[in-house]
């Protein structure tokens, strides 16, 4: 851990907690009863609160107090660019929230490294030298995307495990419902020790191939964007390039072009349908590769996507109620073999990691007595052991 020796009050936990909490500044100075302005001293560092003034912002909050002076672990922090666009306050405050969920199961894995090898993603290494991609053109986004997949071990068939497949490969994933109604699908990260995280955003509207897609788009700007400069990102032109490049790596990597099309009798809206319970892939985005892929016109494609919306198909096509959404298990099965393998109660994992429980049960699907009480169980999966206790 950082400045674990010399332990300070810490501004940026601070921020984090707030941007946990989705609160303003003025709605925890209305809550813990502190002035706006001694707030933003704390905010910047400039002053320390008292034991009391601590007190009142934990218990606002809803954080241990030892949280605003617990140091990060070393490589949790995050580096490079968000890659998402915030259309309103709302989408900010969103996916800050998320992001510092994120942030936390950075630390949950470094701190599972003193007792176990977690994945590592290895498979992103032979593209961690594309430092401009902005001069990529689509062919090569194609090629790409195929790669991927082979590293990944999906060669041309259809993908039905994503979240499960890129777990075991050493991505960290969130599954998370905001408390806003929010038009925006998901978020990545790549932590100091090159661990790429991404939060998958879920409500009733969504359905499991519109988050698989939202994942495989993350995925895109994992492989493809993880060195752009976040300034280059929130330029307009840029940032519509970068989506539109993550977008045609998702597509190309669920719907590989040689196997898709091999698949494809007929470009029609009752095809795509039967196609659908193959590939696992929405309606609209077959559509939209078959244009990608100059299969059909363009006077073609607005065709079908004016049948589309006359079947009401936009929000929710057929078989979205069949197919059910994977759930992230990473960080859960890590705490369950630490709890039944390795002697750790779930009590001393809240306890070092100065969360409360409930905020571990919102990273982990585990409940939140798990962590409060010594006997938490659920099935778990095997994980190499270290050498030695860090």
């Amino acid at each position: 851990m950082e400045n674990a020796s010399s332990p300070a009050f810490s501004p940026e936990r601070l921020n984090d907690a707030v941007r946990a909490r989705g609160l303003t500044w003025k709605a925890l100075a209305d809550i813990a009863s502190i002035r706006k302005t001694t707030l933003s001293d704390y905010k910047n560092g400039y002053i320390a609160p008292s034991p009391d003034q601590l007190g009142k912002l934990a218990a606002a909050l809803e954080f241990p107090e030892k949280y605003f002076y617990h140091g990060y672990f070393l490589g949790a922090r995050f580096i490079g660019p968000r890659l998402f666009r915030a259309s309103s306050a709302l989408t900010q405050r969103a996916a800050d929230q998320a992001e510092t969920r994120l942030k936390w199961m950075s630390e949950c894995l470094m701190y599972a490294e003193k007792f176990l090898h977690t994945p590592k993603p290895d498979f992103l290494e032979e593209f961690k030298s594309l430092h401009e991609p902005m001069s990529l053109e689509m062919r090569q986004i194609e090629a790409i995307a195929l790669s991927v997949r082979e590293k990944l071990g999906y060669s041309l068939k259809p993908i039905n495990n994503l979240v499960r497949t890129l777990e075991k490969s050493g991505v960290a994933i969130l599954r998370y419902s905001s408390l806003w109604k929010v038009r925006i699908d998901g978020l990545s990260q790549h932590s100091g020790m090159d661990r790429p995280l991404c939060a998958i955003f879920t409500s009733g509207e969504t359905s499991a191939v519109r988050e698989t897609f939202s994942l495989a788009h993350e995925l895109g700007h994992i492989v493809l964007h993880s060195k752009i400069n976040q300034r280059r990102f929130d330029e307009l032109a840029d940032g519509k390039l970068l989506e539109d490049q993550a977008n045609r790596f998702a597509a190309a990597f669920l719907l590989p072009s040689t196997a898709f099309l091999a698949d494809l009798i007929t470009p029609a809206i009752s095809y795509f349908e039967h196609l659908k319970k193959k590939w696992r892939v929405s309606i609209a985005t077959m559509i939209r590769r078959c244009y990608d892929l100059g299969k059909i016109s363009k006077e073609e494609y607005s065709s079908l996507n004016v049948r589309l919306s006359q079947k009401r198909w936009r929000k929710k096509e057929p078989l979205d109620d069949i197919f059910e959404a994977e759930k992230p298990v990473l960080i859960k099965q890590i705490f369950t073999t630490l709890v039944q393998r390795h002697g750790v109660k779930g009590c001393q994992i809240a306890e070092e990691m100065c969360l409360n429980p409930r905020d571990l049960s919102s990273i982990s699907d585990l409940p939140a007595n798990f962590f409060s009480d010594d006997d938490g169980q659920t099935n778990i999966i095997g994980f190499e052991v270290a050498a030695a206790r860090a």
